[in-house]
């Protein structure tokens, strides 16, 4: 029997897209996925806890767990991870509905990330804004969709991040670089705890969905490292 090639995108059912960007190709350390203990509980996670998908009406959002249970800082100061925005019905794209960023594990778990208005977690929003307590902080970061590859750097020292959507510029700025601390948003947020402190920051995603099942999942590779940074 012949195979089926195709090329592009695909759109399946109710308008959700399939992107195909041909994908990162340089491998992560893989040692992340999302927590079971840390998720919204009207998430439901796959693919032995790498994915987590929304049924709509959901905004809640899903924090990661590393290997060995540390949080990011005890990885390192220099920390990114990947994400694909594998499904997402392109009406919930215009409502901004998914986020990704870092929180700490008291955030509310039944709040978008950013919009807790405790201020225990920090999101990119897909219409280029940073949310912090609810509010808009940072606008002008790069935006995205369905099929995209999302890359976070944090320094956890310094305090700033670096986001870049299927391996283009970081923070949507040519000036902007991990490696060398340049142009990065304000983390807001205090990073450097160590697992079991009241500072203790993980990866944090939301999906969200109103009209359709949107997902996420960690990637296993990313476009590219920047110079002292660990990709988990």
């Amino acid at each position: 029997m012949s195979g089926i090639t195709i090329t592009g995108s695909v759109t399946i059912n109710q308008g959700v897209t399939i992107g195909d960007s041909g994908g990162p190709t340089t491998p992560t350390q893989g040692i992340w996925s999302f927590d079971p203990s840390y998720t919204g509980s009207n998430l439901s996670l796959y693919n032995s806890n790498r994915g987590v998908e929304a049924n709509n009406p959901e905004t809640s959002l899903s924090l990661g767990l590393m290997d060995g249970s540390g949080s990011l800082y005890d990885y390192g100061a220099k920390i990114m991870y990947t994400v694909q925005v594998t499904t997402e019905d392109p009406a919930d794209v215009t409502a901004d509905l998914a986020h990704i960023g870092f929180a700490y594990q008291y955030v509310d778990l039944n709040s978008a990330l950013g919009d807790d208005v405790s201020g225990y977690g920090v999101g990119w929003c897909q219409n280029g804004e940073a949310h912090y307590a609810g509010s808009a902080y940072t606008s002008g970061l790069p935006t995205y969709g369905p099929g995209d590859y999302l890359d976070i750097a944090v320094n956890l020292v310094t305090g700033f991040f670096w986001v870049r959507v299927n391996g283009g510029l970081w923070n949507g700025n040519p000036s902007a670089d991990p490696a060398t601390g340049t142009n990065g948003v304000g983390l807001v947020i205090n990073g450097t705890g160590t697992a079991g402190s009241g500072t203790a920051m993980y990866p944090a995603v939301n999906p969200g969905a109103y009209n359709f099942v949107d997902a996420m999942d960690v990637s296993l590779f990313t476009y590219s490292i920047p110079a002292g940074f660990i990709a988990l």
